[in-house]
This record gives structure tokens, sequence and C-alpha cells, in this order.
């Protein structure tokens, strides 16, 4: 399903089914195709700009309640995560992805957001 995002940019969601020697297995698998963190501008500006531009959720919270995806106080979408040091795999197979507090930040509509 193809849908268009606020910024009228198209965001796929795609279902892959991967023959089982074809899954990933462990972390060090996982970090060969996702990235949950802000990357290192030096090592890749087009990589930086695409995240900071199109990937951030946010801000929101209780310092901007008009959000639209605010339900009361809290963030329907459940942000911010908490840091997390290592990737985990949860007996279900949910992946909790690293999110560490490696001191990177940007400012997004006047907030300063981080890995979380």
């Amino acid at each position: 399903m193809i849908e268009f995002q606020k910024r009228g940019l198209p965001h796929a969601h795609i279902l892959l089914t991967l023959a089982d020697e074809d899954k990933p297995t462990c972390v060090e698998e996982i970090y060969s195709f996702i990235c949950a963190e802000l990357p290192e501008r030096d090592l890749g500006p087009l990589a930086y700009d695409t995240v900071t531009w199109h990937m951030i959720h946010g801000p929101c919270g209780p310092d901007i309640p008009q959000a639209p995806h605010m339900e009361g106080s809290y963030c329907s979408k459940h942000y911010p995560n908490s840091f997390c040091d290592e990737t985990h795999i949860e007996e279900n197979w949910f992946v909790k992805y690293r999110q560490r507090d490696d001191g990177r930040r940007i400012i997004v509509n006047g907030k300063e957001l981080d890995n979380r």
C-alpha cells in the first residue's frame, strides 16, 4: 500500500516473506538491514539529510499538545522511546532497536531531538 505523508512524500507498507535461511536470526544481521539512529553527517551527508528531513517523528509531547498524533498529553505512537544500548529480539520476535544516547542531536521546529 502506498500512502502520502504530511510533506506529500510517498510512504510504502511492504510485506516481504523470506525463506528461513534468509531471515536475520541475530542482532548483527539486523544491523546490516536496519538502523534506528541519527546517521553521522560526515560519513553520509545524503543519508543524514534524508533521515533528518523525512524520517523524524515529532516533535510532540506535552510541549506540543496540538500535534496531530497526540492523545491527551501522550503521543499515540509511543514516542519518545527510551534509549537502548543494544538491539534486542524479544520472545515474540518483536525487535527493540538500538537507540543509543550518542550525543547526536537535531533541531526540528525549534525543539531538540535525539535518537529516541
